[in-house]
């Protein structure tokens, strides 16, 4: 996919005195500009093309022979390839999509071949193109689509016309076709979920025509598959994202130098990777929890990272729980998967053992006297009887259908509402804290006594990943625990081998690009999990998102040019009582950037992953 494309969020509200409640981006301040770039072709004498993506869907706008587009009138890239494929005279090459090139005839004498292009079995043009002894030719089809005048919709590429035993036979090696029998038209006022064109010039600019509400603890769709989350905190905590049903890749920045040495010294003696730079490892509320730092400890050098220079290093840090008044918890992240040390109910923790978290919420459950929720993994929670007098609620805690324990809660006083079930014997450790539970409050409705629970917290306590000095994950070794965090260097040497995927951890791999210098990034391949860029608060902005810290975004890595943007020019405080004034005043980009330089196309990384 080759596009450039800014998404600009100038949310520009003036507040008053009173508390905030949601986040509004006014009318036209959500603007999203896409501009084509080029590309060479498969077959390079050709030079280059243009293309241009719209949310995710890279298409060619119509171009005629003189090289100017339309941004407007957009056709799929069916074919781009040098492929040879040898025609006798007669013979139609299937080109896919209803398409078909078709031999007619070969003049050897006057080194001639006439071409047929066809469109579901009907013909749509033809073309005579000569060959000259010793030397090979092109074809160009041109046609007159959408009001547009000679569009170049297919060229073909002939190496050579000779006598074979019983025929003439074509030798093609080049071919380029785009679906001109179904172009997409933008035109302005058409509109994209929450985006309207408002403009069609060199590329497409398009702002939202109403206003957009962004309310606490949200996410808002504004367009195929792009969102933006709002998290549920008193500041705005802002930050956009994509959903994916698919193979994805989540990448951190990219390193280029001539080599380690090199990038080692231009980032001050190490490489380091966190949650910050690199989306597939955790963190907590304000302190990482997985790092992995490339050092050199003298033995670093060209394309070769020594053995226990890759150091990975997992510690626990502070999330919030859902239910605000439980204060926090402590998570680990663990080869960007997140799990919770063992924690004692007087705080202390345990890093090398660790349990996934299987419930977070603050959600309300109306539950019965007899009824059983179900907690999932085997676990589950019922109420076995209801005081309502007494405001009391016995609960019973099952795993598999065996009782674990019991507690009745008094609801008397919010404070003493709140069941911490801690136990021993976890992996040898003594009161651990595997589940949480809040009972709101208790009510008679048509003669039923209720329980409401809107607080529910629960590790998987029955399948607990313990870490040890015997252990080992991919190129990793454990060589290092202490009671605050775990600590893995690679056991041999690993090499970032031009244009490869080096693995270190089942998915997460180097990516190193095909270039004469050395140019790299860290890398997860997921499945459906989607894309999110950083989180931001209303002091970074003006603050613009890139491939760097959004990975949906796009990026050439062997240019070194960050493809697409995504900025928020200015966010204010809004609440239903103040009145918003639109305070941005600078202009939309008439021309797309100079950096914008042709590529090689297989220099361009789309991420999430092509599927």
């Amino acid at each position: 996919m080759r596009a450039i494309f800014t998404l600009l969020l100038m949310m520009v509200i003036t507040a008053n005195a009173q508390a905030v409640d949601d986040y509004m981006i006014p009318e036209g301040d959500l603007v999203y500009e896409t501009c084509p770039v080029f590309t060479y072709y498969a077959f390079e004498d050709w030079g280059q093309y243009a293309t241009i993506v719209l949310f995710d869907e890279e298409y060619v706008p119509l171009t005629d022979g003189s090289g100017s587009f339309n941004a407007g009138k957009l056709a799929k890239l069916l074919i781009d390839d040098n492929t040879i494929h040898n025609l006798r005279t007669e013979e139609i090459l299937d080109l896919g999509n209803g398409y078909a090139l078709k031999v007619v005839t070969v003049d050897l004498d006057g080194r001639k071949v006439w071409l047929e292009l066809y469109m579901d079995g009907e013909y749509v043009d033809d073309l005579i193109v000569s060959v000259p002894e010793g030397a090979t030719a092109d074809g160009v089809f041109y046609l007159d689509i959408e009001d547009e005048d000679d569009v170049i919709v297919m060229r073909v590429h002939i190496n050579s016309i000779f006598q074979g035993a019983y025929d003439y036979i074509v030798q093609i090696q080049g071919l380029w076709l785009i679906d001109f029998g179904n172009v997409f038209t933008v035109m302005e006022g058409d509109e994209f979920g929450e985006l309207e064109v408002s403009n069609i010039g060199e590329g497409l600019v398009l702002q939202n025509s109403d206003n957009i509400i962004l309310p606490r603890a949200s996410s808002v769709e504004i367009t195929q598959n792009m969102y933006l989350g709002v998290e549920d905190n008193d500041t705005l905590r802002v930050y956009p994202f994509v959903k994916n049903g698919v193979e994805s890749e989540i990448v951190s920045p990219v390193f280029s130098g001539t080599d380690l040495d090199d990038i080692l010294a231009n980032e001050g003696g190490q490489i380091e990777f966190t949650g910050l730079n690199f989306p597939a490892f955790y963190h907590g509320t304000d302190d990482n929890t997985e790092t992995l730092i490339i050092q050199d400890s003298g033995l670093t050098e060209g394309i070769t990272i020594a053995e226990g220079d890759l150091i990975y290093e997992a510690s626990p840090a502070l999330k919030n729980y859902a239910y605000d008044d439980w204060g926090q918890y402590y998570i680990t992240g663990f080869f960007c998967e997140e799990y919770i040390p063992l924690t004692t109910k007087y705080g202390s923790f345990n890093a090398d053992k660790l349990a996934k978290l299987l419930i977070d919420d603050d959600d309300t459950y109306s539950l019965g006297s007899g009824e059983i929720l179900d907690l999932g993994n085997g676990y589950a929670l019922k109420v076995e009887g209801i005081d309502v007098g007494g405001d009391k609620v016995l609960l019973n805690f099952t795993k598999d259908g065996v009782y674990v324990d019991d507690e009745v809660i008094d609801i008397t006083y919010p404070e003493e509402s709140t069941w911490v079930l801690d136990l021993d014997g976890i992996e040898n450790e003594n009161d651990i804290v595997v589940f949480k539970v809040f009972v709101d409050q208790i009510t008679q409705e048509d003669g039923d006594d209720i329980a409401w629970i809107n607080g529910l917290w629960l590790i998987d306590y029955a399948n607990v990943t313990t870490v040890g000095y015997d252990s080992e994950y991919g190129v990793f070794e454990v060589s290092s625990i202490t009671s605050y965090s775990i600590e893995l260097e690679n056991d041999e040497e690993i090499l970032l081998s031009r244009d490869s995927e080096v693995p270190i951890f089942d998915n997460l791999v180097f990516k190193v690009a095909d270039s004469d210098d050395l140019s790299f990034y860290l890398m997860l391949k997921t499945s459906g999990s989607g894309v999110q860029g950083e989180i931001i608060e209303v002091d970074d902005v003006p603050f613009t998102w890139t491939y760097d810290n959004f990975p949906a975004l796009y990026y050439d890595i062997d240019g070194n040019l960050f493809i697409e943007t995504l900025s928020i020019n200015n966010i204010v405080e809004y609440s239903p009582y103040s009145k918003f004034r639109r305070a941005y005043t600078g202009s939309l980009r008439s021309e797309c950037p100079d950096e914008v330089q042709p590529r090689y196309q297989d220099s361009f990384n789309k991420h999430p992953a092509d599927a």
